[in-house]
């Protein structure tokens, strides 16, 4: 029996909060949908999504609640979300590596075992944890974290190409729905509508026009980011870069060839609004356009055996005021438009803009629809969808500005800054999020800080200009009554 030690233990606790509350919003919400006398496929079609909604909430707390990874002195231990535990001990652990992902701050951990794999993250003891993994995992066939595939001992050489071929299969099946569907207004506006003195001006307009008339956002949005992906990606058709640990080849209108001791310089070069890698080497310059796919994985691969800091120099050139400079003050410049941004409006735009047109498919299934429930479901989607638009909006905006003497986070509606001297403390929750302790501050800037892209580079330069703090990024918040 292995002697635990609970000061090692990780468990997925960032999503625990955001589960528990969707759960208690659906559970509340398919009450209302349940108890309601007057009954419609609209509500049968309310309930059914507020049930897969609630049941995906229900995982999610059941999954942070349960899973569990635990380090000890002779193995590890872990549990799964349906309640199973497992054991290895240290010489049983075949391989880790992590997994690459979108965002920076995604760092998850994957381990392989003679008795099954788990995953895990660095929040809470989940740094500890992958130490002592590296530490004492002998025969694993690697004695450092690193991402899977980028590694010298995994299978090369990987070919990463310019252009692949479901994008223009999916460009032009996105443009075929974007034409039915704005043959499809075009036929409800003509013989769809009733006449407009049938209905009340505003439930005329919110039941029947406004969700017509935003059939085709969607499908062309869609179309336009696949066609715009197409168009730059096309000219490099048939090209593709290999890489090994014995150097890099760029199959182009040129064969190049080159070991990595040869690299004698790297840019990054903008032309138009698509950035390229520059490598110029004894045998030719390579310029890799950053569209490529697996092109972060491409420029690790690059950095680790060529040892030039390709990504830092992209991510100062993101930070600097003007691409590729630093202000003469020495500050810095961050930004909050990440993945996260993205996704948030990748995901409430459509909700929003389904819920918009649901009362005029209400209305075509049930004519008797009340006109109340249309109305109320149609500014309902016109909220969702100015809140994700103005979400996306503020954070494109807002920047963090770390100056010689301060730290500012300026944004629409917003202008706050604290004295880097004034910061007495720093660090990292068991969730992730960042937060500062600074004096006179009754506001915290966590909220910000968190969201900022770049975390890393950003931790490290508090860290480096707060000089009165005692911080550690791995402490807890003290809380408000100490």
């Amino acid at each position: 029996m292995m002697k635990r030690d609970p000061r090692l233990m990780w468990k997925p606790t960032a999503m625990l909060g955001a589960s528990l509350f969707l759960l208690a919003v659906g559970v509340f919400t398919l009450g209302a949908l349940f108890f309601e006398p007057n009954k419609s496929w609209g509500h049968l079609f309310g309930f059914i999504t507020y049930l897969s909604w609630t049941g995906a909430a229900l995982f999610g707390t059941i999954y942070s609640v349960r899973t569990r990874v635990e380090a000890h002195e002779d193995g590890m231990r872990w549990r799964d979300w349906r309640g199973v535990w497992r054991v290895a001990k240290w010489e049983e652990i075949r391989d880790f590596y992590r997994r690459a992902t979108k965002s920076e701050n995604g760092s998850t951990h994957s381990v392989e075992t003679a008795q099954g794999n788990f995953t895990f993250g660095l929040e809470g003891d989940g740094k500890a944890i992958a130490e002592r993994i590296a530490q004492w995992a002998a025969n694993a066939p690697v004695r450092e974290w690193a991402i899977k595939g980028e590694r010298p001992s995994d299978e090369w050489p990987r070919r990463f190409e310019f252009w692949q071929p479901g994008i223009g299969r999916g460009s032009i099946i996105a443009f075929g729905v974007l034409l039915a569907s704005l043959g499809l207004v075009a036929a409800l506006l003509l013989f769809r509508l009733p006449p407009r003195d049938a209905l009340p001006p505003s439930v005329w307009f919110l039941s029947y026009v406004a969700p017509i008339l935003l059939l085709p956002v969607l499908p062309f949005l869609i179309w336009f980011f696949l066609f715009t992906e197409a168009k730059q990606a096309r000219p490099f058709r048939g090209q593709s870069v290999d890489v090994a640990p014995q150097g890099i080849v760029f199959n182009g209108a040129t064969r190049i060839e080159a070991s990595w001791s040869q690299i004698e310089a790297v840019n990054w070069i903008r032309r138009g609004k698509t950035r390229f890698l520059q490598l110029q080497t004894a045998g030719g310059t390579l310029e890799i356009p950053s569209f490529i796919g697996g092109f972060r994985a491409l420029c690790r691969i690059i950095e680790g055996f060529s040892g030039a800091p390709i990504l830092q120099a992209q991510d100062e050139e993101a930070m600097a005021i003007h691409p590729g400079q630093s202000a003469p003050d020495g500050s810095l410049v961050f930004s909050f438009d990440n993945v996260g941004v993205r996704t948030f409006s990748q995901i409430f735009f459509p909700a929003g803009l389904t819920l918009v047109c649901m009362p005029f498919l209400m209305r075509l299934a049930d004519p008797q629809t009340p006109p109340r429930d249309e109305i109320f479901i149609t500014i309902t989607g016109i909220v969702v969808i100015l809140l994700s638009l103005g979400w996306q909006w503020w954070l494109r905006l807002a920047r963090l500005r770390l100056t010689r003497d301060a730290l500012e986070w300026r944004g629409p509606f917003l202008n706050r800054s604290v004295a880097w001297k004034d910061i007495e403390n720093f660090g990292d929750t068991r969730d992730g999020s960042i937060w500062i302790a600074a004096r006179g501050k009754k506001v915290s800037p966590s909220f910000f800080l968190t969201m900022v892209a770049q975390r890393s580079r950003l931790c490290a330069e508090i860290e480096k200009r707060a000089f009165n703090a005692q911080g550690d990024w791995h402490r807890e918040k003290p809380s408000r009554k100490t």
